[in-house]
């Protein structure tokens, strides 16, 4: 992550008093005396969750206590994106994460929604839904196989999450007690006429680090742009347009979570965020003919999954911020 992202992130707590951004493994040594929230994470079943512990302050070396960040070494243009706040209401905040940003289960190149806490109790309550997986998120990839590569439109994956040597796989049978059973819910949305290319969504049901690269590889249809789970791209994927090899095409599209009316009834309602696809997404979606939603291009808010045309959920002073 360059300082440039960083420093988004550091407008964003600002602006939003957000008590969960994380970010990973960054020196941050040119940033002596910036006070920042420390976060952790522990886990919940088969669930990661993060939370806020207190302030600290960077210290003049690299301070896992202070951040976690990943430096990424992008030199691609499409990937220059922000991280900008996508809605806001009086307790929550929801990101559209650009690359270089990681979490428990998805690499610092996914992109797409995040949710932070502006209070305690927000994050608590975050935390609760967390364990309890009321907390769904659903992605979008780009992945190398055509129609003929799935088993049909939609479908589970099931199979065991294993790692050895620091190296995440997936395998059919358990081949360590400390391998964890990993599902994931599939649906082929379309595929390209002009190459071997579909568009995916995928619903996690576990979370698990590199569960969606390591299922899909095993799969045989890698999220395109996925240099350590795939081999060289098919001739005619390169023909039509050539893949960075910093861009992976995963995408947190949209994450839906309980938030509660003070007083209207019912008090419970189910909140859904989605996130626009970045730019170099639809574009590559629009060069191998591949239809992509309206609803991922645009992003916007559901209520019990009703789309709120005006953007403004009263009840909760949220408002969608594009």
């Amino acid at each position: 992550m360059d300082l440039h992202v960083f420093t988004t992130l550091m407008s964003l707590l600002d602006t939003y008093g957000l008590y969960n951004v994380v970010i990973r493994s960054y020196s941050l040594e040119h940033l002596e005396g910036v006070e920042l929230l420390q976060v952790g994470s522990w886990r919940c079943g088969d669930c990661s969750v993060f939370g806020m512990f207190r302030r600290c302050t960077v210290t003049g070396r690299t301070s896992r206590l202070a951040a976690w960040a990943r430096k990424t070494h992008s030199t691609s243009p499409i990937t220059e994106q922000n991280t900008v706040a996508i809605y806001a209401d009086r307790a929550v905040v929801v990101l559209n994460k650009a690359p270089g940003i990681q979490t428990q289960l998805e690499t610092n190149l996914t992109t797409g929604v995040f949710i932070c806490g502006r209070t305690k109790s927000a994050v608590t309550d975050l935390t609760r839904q967390f364990k309890a997986r009321d907390i769904e998120k659903v992605y979008l990839a780009l992945v190398r196989g055509g129609e003929a590569s799935f088993p049909g439109s939609s479908g589970q994956m099931e199979n065991w999450w294993h790692k050895k040597n620091g190296y995440v796989s997936a395998s059919e049978k358990q081949l360590e007690p400390e391998d964890r059973l990993m599902r994931t819910d599939w649906e082929r949305l379309a595929s390209s006429l002009i190459a071997p290319l579909s568009l995916v969504l995928l619903r996690p049901r576990t979370g698990y680090k590199h569960q969606l690269r390591a299922q899909l590889s095993y799969m045989e249809v890698p999220i395109l742009g996925d240099v350590r789970y795939s081999k060289e791209v098919h001739p005619s994927i390169s023909q039509v347009m050539k893949i960075p090899g910093d861009i992976l095409y995963l995408h947190a599209t949209s994450t839906s979570f309980y938030r509660y009316r003070k007083a209207a009834k019912p008090r419970r309602f189910r909140l859904g965020v989605t996130a626009p696809v970045p730019k170099y997404f639809e574009e590559t979606c629009a060069a191998f003919k591949i239809p992509l939603g309206d609803e991922y291009v645009r992003g916007g808010i559901y209520v019990d999954g009703e789309y709120v045309t005006n953007g403004v959920i009263e009840e909760v002073e949220g408002k969608w911020l594009l």
